[in-house]
């Protein structure tokens, strides 16, 4: 995948996903001697994890993959403005859920 990620599709979070794989890879040879955080690609692999797994990276990822589905990142339907005359109905007694 190109690290250009504004001419390939990517999304900022595949990129990151993506740089957290090579940042594993190249670490694998310090990480099999025991010595991971002793050189530079052991840092290199806690920034891409970090990058990865801050907290807000983690709600913009939820966000991002639940969005197709029609969902809130906290699983919560996402309603469209054809849906908000049938709730507020619902809310006023109108129509039974």
């Amino acid at each position: 995948m190109s690290p250009d990620s504004s001419r390939s599709g990517e999304t900022p979070h595949l990129t990151a996903l993506v740089a957290l794989r090579a940042a594993c890879e190249h670490a694998m040879a310090d990480a099999a001697r025991g010595a991971l955080f002793d050189g530079v690609a052991g840092m290199r692999l806690c920034n891409a994890a970090y990058d990865v797994f801050e907290c807000d990276a983690l709600y913009d990822m939820a966000g991002d993959i639940a969005a197709p589905m029609g969902l809130a990142a906290d699983g919560s339907p996402v309603l469209h403005l054809a849906d908000r005359g049938h709730c507020d109905a619902v809310a006023r007694g109108d129509i039974t859920a």
